[in-house]
């Protein structure tokens, strides 16, 4: 069972490494909000933009249990949710 929900946080990592490219084109820092999740983002160098959008997005989830779930060894119980909402937000939002 633990190889089924591992297998999405593997995704979850190479769906964010194009994110992570994408925050080399640089962001609008001047925009403010106090969203930890963005702010998350954000640290990992992703646009402002961007991690707005995503971060909107995923606000049926708890900010803390997603940057949890970024910074986890193990996967969150809801890991297939997370993982379709991700999916979902970098499609919204067109990052490629």
């Amino acid at each position: 069972m633990q190889h089924i929900t591992t297998r999405p946080l593997r995704l979850i990592a190479l769906i964010l490494t194009p994110f992570a490219l994408l925050a080399a084109c640089g962001g609008d820092s001047a925009s403010g909000g106090d969203d930890s999740l963005v702010e998350y983002f954000v640290s990992q160098d992703a646009p402002r933009e961007e991690a707005e959008c995503v971060a909107a997005e995923l606000s049926e989830f708890d900010d803390a249990e997603v940057i949890a779930a970024f910074e986890a060894d193990e996967p969150p119980a809801d890991a297939e949710e997370l993982v379709d909402a991700l999916i979902g937000a970098f499609l919204s939002c067109e990052l490629e």
